[in-house]
């Protein structure tokens, strides 16, 4: 896991993006006590390498960083469940834009498979079960932890890079079982 905390970094994952077909991303948020909350962690995996960026540290920086990759319609963006929270927390905080995304909670649905992401993990053959039920319990433990708190320990870094560093291995296996069911 490279943690992303500075500008020079920051613009090193822009720049590694910028040769990839698609990367996945998650968003942790602190919206207790706000009234619209806000992003605390963004975290991209390619298929090589997983980063966490500390949008705290990073705020100002992010939009002119990772707006133009987002943008470019040649690269693939793969979410889980964005509609509601992470493209227009993108958009809010940072003035991102995304451009070509794929959802695998909406390819999941589709195929009528579990919509959570710990269990479509698993069930898709992505994670064996010991690894889902590590992400079960991570995920108890700090999904609506204050993301806000650093320095953020080793367990929350791991809970948040778990939210991205399957999705792509997933969003291939769905598709391909989209495509043997004539929904691609």
């Amino acid at each position: 896991v490279v943690f992303v905390d500075a500008p020079a970094a920051l613009e090193a994952l822009a720049a590694s993006l910028r040769g990839v077909d698609a990367f996945a991303i998650d968003i942790e948020a602190h919206s207790e006590h706000s009234f619209e909350g806000f992003a605390c962690l963004v975290q991209i995996s390619t298929i090589e390498t997983d980063y966490v960026v500390d949008c705290v540290a990073l705020r100002d920086a992010m939009g002119p960083a990772l707006g133009p990759i987002f943008a470019d319609a040649a690269v693939r963006k793969v979410f889980h469940s964005c509609e509601g929270v992470d493209i227009p927390r993108l958009d809010r905080d940072f003035g991102i834009f995304v451009v070509n995304c794929s959802d695998t909670q909406l390819m999941a649905r589709a195929l009528g498979k579990p919509l959570g992401l710990v269990d479509l993990l698993e069930s898709a053959g992505v994670v064996e079960a010991a690894a889902a039920a590590r992400m079960t319990s991570l995920k108890r433990d700090y999904q609506n932890c204050d993301w806000r708190e650093r320095p953020l320990g080793a367990e929350r870094v791991d809970y948040a890079r778990g939210d991205a560093t399957h999705l792509l291995a997933l969003e291939a296996s769905l598709a391909r079982e989209l495509a043997a069911n004539g929904l691609a």
